[in-house]
């Protein structure tokens, strides 16, 4: 059912002939997953809140970047450095506090899985001067790109892939990092991946297939 609230704020599309108040409801009933909170993901998540659906999920790892405010509409200057899913749930829920955004801070591969990656980069200043001079907050800054760069690069990976090449993975990550903290005077030594969470869906389904290979080798 519909609240007062809801009849009101929904009232033009609810006079469509082929939506009426009963589609209205089914929308609120509605569940949607979206994947990413940048760009295209901006336009979406904000008609999908608009126009009513009662429960968004919001996928995205990366955070905001002073580089994603021309396009990303969602976000804007206070929120460069917070996570994209978060500034996307203030904002959508800001717009219809009439629906719920449910923010999952993971990084999507290359095969559409959902995970969630823990990972470290070790560095060092070289150039006192440089990470004084060049960049306000040197620490800040290398931890903002880290996140980006590994979640652009786990990205672009299978599962199976990030899961069995993680030392070609980290070696990527580290050379990106490197490439743009160079110029602040910071050597980036080592990238590790340190853990990976799977979705729990994929984790039971995973138990059931090694349960179900072992019974095979039993017989």
């Amino acid at each position: 059912m519909l609240s007062k609230r809801e009849l009101a704020r929904y009232k033009r599309q609810i006079l469509i002939p082929e939506w009426t108040q009963s589609g209205q409801e089914n929308l609120k009933k509605a569940r949607i997953l979206v994947a990413g909170a940048g760009g295209l993901g901006s336009a979406i998540l904000t008609y999908l809140a608009v126009a009513g659906v009662g429960k968004i999920r919001v996928i995205d790892g990366d955070i905001v970047e002073l580089s994603n405010l021309n396009r990303q509409v969602l976000h804007s200057d206070k929120d460069i450095g917070r996570s994209k899913v978060d500034s996307a749930k203030e904002k959508l829920e800001a717009l219809n506090p009439d629906i719920s955004v449910e923010a999952i801070k993971e990084i999507i591969t290359k095969d559409n899985v959902s995970i969630d990656v823990a990972a470290v980069a070790y560095f060092k200043v070289v150039d006192a001067t440089k990470s004084i001079v060049a960049i306000q907050d040197v620490y800040s800054a290398v931890n903002q790109i880290a996140q980006t760069t590994v979640r652009n690069i786990v990205g672009q990976f299978r599962l199976d892939e990030v899961l069995s090449d993680t030392a070609k993975i980290n070696e990527q990550i580290s050379e990106i990092i490197d490439t743009h903290t160079e110029p602040w005077g910071i050597l980036v030594t080592t990238v590790e991946i340190k853990d990976i969470q799977l979705p729990e869906g994929m984790q039971r389904a995973m138990a059931k297939e090694a349960e179900a290979e072992r019974e095979r080798r039993a017989k």
